[in-house]
């Protein structure tokens, strides 16, 4: 069991490193692959810690340098950039990670019970009547802190209801090999308060075909982005020059997608150059060289 200072120090490293690699290191990337494989692999380790997906999905410096140039840009005057990044990823999961105080580390009072913040609901059942004056008093919340009472009024009990946490809207990604893009577009969407879905992320149930999981995985989601990337090449048979093409599944899933969503909830990315099928002449989608990530926000937005 790691202690929270040893958390600590080695986010602090670990994104440390990552910041050497896309700045002074930035032209040898892999001669920190080592180290970085090692630290990683440790960060990993630690169960309930909430990292972001680029760290659970970058497995290599060069990665890494996809990802930050993605976020940070390149060229002149990156670098602070780049170092204020990591230093805000740091910040967000150290302070989204509080391990619970072990209760042995608490006092022990004489009568053996443990000091420290015990919830205490002042109104016991004997005090819940049919009184009419009782059933209007406030609910009070009592801490016991080291001996020492401290109460505070919160709701009325019969206005005192569990809020439930909103339930994020979801955004099923169709994609191909471009893992960069993908998870480009992933955390875009869970930074706007959106849940992405990934394909190949989701656990299968039983002996689930591709085409059932599929149907499975989209039959509550609210909007679907489809990734035309080159992750293929074809042509016609009448055709002599082949060009890049997205896979045939990003094809098939796209046309789905608008069966079932309805075109005005279904966006495709398209990479420069990449093959569009016939049958979709007229559909929107957003060139991936211009300011997609602007683009596509404001599509999510206005739509959910």
């Amino acid at each position: 069991m790691r202690s929270n200072d040893d958390i600590i120090e080695l986010v602090s490293t670990f994104m440390s490193l990552c910041t050497t690699i896309t700045t002074e290191g930035s032209s040898t990337p892999d001669h920190y692959k080592a180290i970085f494989h090692e630290v990683r692999q440790r960060l990993l380790s630690i169960e309930g810690l909430p990292l972001p997906r680029w760290v659970v999905f970058s497995n290599t410096p060069a990665s890494v340098m996809a990802h930050v140039k993605s976020e940070r840009g390149s060229g002149p005057g990156t670098w602070a950039l780049r170092r204020a990044y990591f230093q805000q990823e740091k910040d967000t999961i150290l302070a989204s990670f509080i391990p619970p105080e072990p209760v042995s580390s608490r006092p022990v009072r004489p009568d053996g019970s443990v000091r420290g913040k015990d919830k205490v609901d002042v109104l016991s059942p004997s005090k819940c009547s049919t009184d009419p004056f009782i059933q209007k008093r406030k609910f009070t919340e009592a801490w016991q802190v080291d001996d020492c009472t401290i109460s505070q009024p919160v709701a009325e009990a019969a206005h005192y209801q569990p809020v439930a946490p909103p339930v994020k809207k979801k955004v099923f990604i169709v994609h191909g090999h471009n893992d960069v893009l993908k998870y480009e577009v992933a955390r875009l969407v869970d930074d706007l308060g959106f849940k992405s879905i990934i394909f190949h992320e989701q656990r299968s149930r039983g002996s689930q075909t591709i085409i059932q999981k599929l149907i499975a995985l989209t039959e509550d989601v609210d909007y679907a982005i489809v990734l035309y990337t080159a992750c293929d090449i074809g042509r016609s048979a009448h055709a002599g020059q082949e060009q890049p093409r997205a896979r045939q599944n990003v094809v098939f899933e796209h046309g789905y997608l608008l069966s079932r969503l309805g075109p005005e909830k279904v966006m495709a990315l398209r990479e420069d150059g990449v093959e569009k099928p016939s049958d979709l002449d007229g559909v929107l989608y957003i060139d991936v060289q211009n300011n997609w990530k602007y683009e596509l926000s404001k599509e999510l937005q206005e739509h959910l």
